[in-house]
């Protein structure tokens, strides 16, 4: 096992010091697309990971000339933006566009091939949008949600609303993630368009089940999801649009569970915890063993307690 680790070890710095003893040939004959490619192999990163990166790779050059890396400027990726706005594809799909080409680019830096990574404008014009898109339900929205959605999309929410799990999270679920006894969802894995891997950041956690999810689970005898992320997306955006509902996204179900955590002075090591966050990890230490104590469990009946609204 360590050779192989080592082997392979070998054989990334091998490439690398490769590309690094020509820079000047890289810098007249490289092509953009070939930076990307190499940038994936070079990267520690999941099976998954690699199959988003084919599908941005494809998706990039559909609508960017492949040309020597050195020859791009900042408008060729306004030019970019425009055409994707145009196309009609979310900020947040943008993003991840063009920012598989600015790793790239990246890396061209460090091999000393330019200077200069000509998408860094073109990202910081696509962050306000983004963020705009996180916003929260009121809970009068959330019942009405929960009472007028159907088949797997009410079921979705349920889930969305109640446990502030991410939805691929949510799409791998199936009956023996859920512990009736003792009212938690285990959370192992996720659900992306290229197939199950693990939840980000390789954390799997478990989530406290409040009792209306419980009670809806057992009354329609939850086995697991049979539709796609795609499927619920746009059902969701039609009920949001039949309540008269300002649009938000399927994570904003996320924001509002993590919302309203806060505003009831829920633990925050707790909050990451449930979230699956990681970068305060070392204070959820406490939870390891016992993840809720009785006062807890008591604050998260309360708080989901929906039946007062």
């Amino acid at each position: 096992m360590f050779l192989n680790y080592f082997l392979n070890i070998f054989k990334k710095i091998k490439k690398l010091f490769f590309a690094i003893a020509k820079p000047s040939k890289i810098a007249k004959h490289s092509k953009l697309s070939q930076l990307c490619k190499l940038n994936t192999k070079l990267s520690h990163i999941k099976q998954t990971t690699k199959s988003t990166r084919f599908f941005l790779h494809k998706t990039l050059f559909s609508y960017l000339e492949d040309k020597a890396i050195s020859t791009y400027t900042n408008l060729d990726f306004y030019s970019l933006l425009n055409s994707l706005l145009n196309k009609g594809l979310k900020q947040s799909s943008i993003k991840q566009i063009i920012s598989y080409a600015s790793s790239a680019f990246n890396l061209a830096i460090d091999l000393n091939i330019i200077s200069q990574n000509p998408t860094t404008k073109t990202i910081k014009k696509l962050k306000p949008s983004i963020q705009n898109n996180k916003k929260t339900f009121k809970l009068s929205q959330i019942k009405s949600l929960l009472l007028t959605s159907a088949s797997e999309l009410q079921t979705f929410l349920y889930f969305a609303f109640f446990t502030g799990a991410r939805a691929g999270e949510i799409l791998a679920l199936t009956n023996s993630s859920i512990n009736y006894k003792q009212n938690y969802i285990l959370i192992t894995l996720n659900k992306t368009r290229y197939g199950i891997s693990t939840p980000k950041n390789n954390q799997s956690r478990k989530i406290y089940m409040p009792e209306l999810l419980k009670e809806h689970l057992q009354k329609i005898k939850f086995k697991s999801f049979t539709q796609s992320y795609h499927s619920i997306y746009y059902s969701f955006k039609k009920l949001l649009k039949k309540h008269n509902i300002k649009q938000k996204s399927l994570h904003s179900t996320r924001h509002t569970y993590a919302s309203l955590l806060t505003n009831k002075n829920v633990n925050l090591p707790l909050i990451a915890k449930l979230l699956g966050h990681k970068d305060i990890s070392m204070l959820s230490k406490v939870y390891s063993h016992n993840i809720y104590s009785r006062a807890e469990q008591q604050k998260l009946k309360k708080i989901f307690n929906l039946r007062k609204f």
